[in-house]
């Protein structure tokens, strides 16, 4: 098995070193432009790409590069082993003051994430896996949450989508626990703080690839809508949306609840 000892110390440096540069506009007056309609960005965004722009391409100059926010280079798709970085994850909440938000840092070899960090500036919690090693928050091994099919299965959903009533249809079924930021959902599902999650809107290779580790190397499942694998690297990188959860029994559970949900 590769290690890849190395790339993971950098990539965790990297994340707290850009999660201190946010979070010194936590809370301040911003100023936020619109990169397309319902995709905010801020000082904060820029100040933490730099950062870890910076501190990669210095440790690991051949690789390439994938960030939320820099223009795509199809360079990448010539080179085995990709960083995959979204510097802010959960803008809206790091706007509206919503400590519900995190720096993801991937990098992936052969289209599958070998090494993901995340971390929350606010509640400085840093969540990391490595391929083949298992997951890790503030040093400590986790797991995902035991499968019990006699309890209502929790979903950690998302904070935008709940408002904008998304989950009604679905509140009958499960415990819905409302919660800001992708990359940071995703490090509290593979911690065990609920059984997993889905989201039927679209998600960027940025978003997820991170936690796509996490989840897995905890013991958990990620998928496609579909059930297929999730890569990366891909021409286009946005997918269509996401599942991920604590065991294959939940999986069938919550693709077959999308089905459904999809049929009516």
């Amino acid at each position: 098995m590769l290690s890849y000892t190395q790339e993971l110390e950098v990539a965790k440096e990297a994340a707290v070193k850009a999660g201190q540069a946010i979070a010194g506009f936590y809370g301040k007056s911003l100023k936020v432009r619109h990169k397309a309609e319902s995709q905010p960005v801020t000082e904060a965004d820029l100040a933490s790409n730099r950062v870890i722009k910076e501190m990669i391409s210095n440790a690991f100059p051949q690789d390439g590069w994938l960030s939320e926010e820099d223009a795509d280079n199809a360079d990448r798709f010539e080179q085995k082993r990709l960083w995959v970085i979204d510097p802010l994850d959960g803008t809206k909440d790091f706007i509206n003051k919503n400590p519900e938000f995190a720096v993801s840092i991937a990098l992936v070899e052969d289209r599958k994430p070998v090494v993901g960090v995340v971390y929350n500036p606010v509640t400085k919690e840093l969540f990391w896996a490595h391929k083949g090693q298992g997951a890790f928050c503030d040093g400590k091994p986790i797991k995902v949450k035991e499968f019990n099919e006699q309890e209502s299965f929790s979903l950690i959903v998302s904070m935008s989508e709940y408002k904008r009533g998304e989950w009604k249809d679905f509140e009958t079924q499960f415990k819905i626990i409302p919660t800001g930021g992708c990359a940071y959902k995703m490090g509290k599902v593979a911690r065990g703080d609920a059984d997993g999650t889905f989201t039927l809107s679209p998600k960027s290779e940025w978003d997820i690839c991170a936690g796509h580790l996490l989840v897995e190397e905890a013991g958990g499942v990620v998928s496609r809508l579909s059930g297929e694998d999730v890569v990366y690297n891909q021409a286009n990188t946005l997918l269509d949306g996401l599942v991920y959860d604590n065991d294959p029994k939940t999986h069938q559970i919550l693709l077959k609840a999308i089905k459904n949900y999809e049929s009516n």
